[in-house]
């Protein structure tokens, strides 16, 4: 069963949605005078499996925070979900100034899982496709914004080291720097964050561009042309 679009950027698959993608969205083993677009065509399985995810506790992982998210998905198909945070908890665990000053705000120890959905099992109603967030209280966390180039995910901002700040807040938005030569993939990033500091770690990435054109390729999962070719140019 056809399940849409992808195309590849930092080794991830991202679904193509044309009113969204980047201009400089490229492949990175694209080469030469024109960057190339590559799109592949995604196919699955017409069955479906149940999957659940939980939202709990770290000390007590028996009780939920908030309410848990279920629902059906294709077998083989990859879901990627998010933690929950302030008002998305039950009362009693949202966010309150007085647990930010007293640290016993509620803050996930991960910020996002994916798990590719497998057929249910004869051990639950959801089994295997189970998953929890397990959250734990403190006051504030620090977390990091770094810029990097999008080919090579080296640092475009020498001599400068990357943004450090703290938070008392279950999410951080920031905007790209301005950086002679480059453009931003994306120009605002949100980040929730979580309790394990190594993991706030919040990455702007960038594109060279130098009035360079861009092709963008349809092909099928055999990477044979399934659609006319697209250039533009980008100045």
């Amino acid at each position: 069963m056809f399940a849409g679009w992808y195309y590849i950027r930092n080794r991830q698959p991202v679904r193509f949605e044309p009113e969204k993608v980047p201009v400089t969205a490229l492949n990175e083993e694209s080469s030469g005078e024109h960057g190339e677009l590559k799109l592949y065509a995604e196919w699955v399985t017409k069955e479906v499996a149940k999957y659940r995810v939980r939202y709990v506790r770290n000390d007590d992982p028996d009780v939920e925070i908030a309410p848990p998210t279920i629902g059906r998905a294709y077998v083989s198909k990859t879901k990627t979900f998010n933690a929950k945070s302030a008002d998305e908890l039950y009362d009693g665990y949202k966010w309150t100034p007085e647990g930010t000053e007293a640290g016993t705000n509620w803050w996930p120890v991960a910020n996002s899982h994916s798990f590719v959905v497998d057929p249910n099992d004869n051990k639950g109603e959801f089994s295997p496709n189970e998953y929890s967030f397990e959250y734990i209280q403190k006051g504030k966390v620090h977390y990091r914004v770094q810029y990097l180039d999008e080919a090579t995910h080296y640092p475009i901002n020498p001599g400068k080291k990357d943004v450090e700040r703290e938070s008392t807040y279950a999410s951080v938005k920031e905007d790209a720097l301005n950086i002679a030569g480059y453009l931003p993939v994306e120009a605002t990033k949100t980040l929730v964050l979580t309790a394990t500091e190594s993991e706030n770690v919040l990455t702007f990435y960038y594109s060279s561009y130098k009035n360079a054109k861009i092709t963008v390729n349809y092909v099928d999962m055999n990477g044979d042309q399934i659609a006319d070719t697209q250039t533009e140019t980008l100045k």
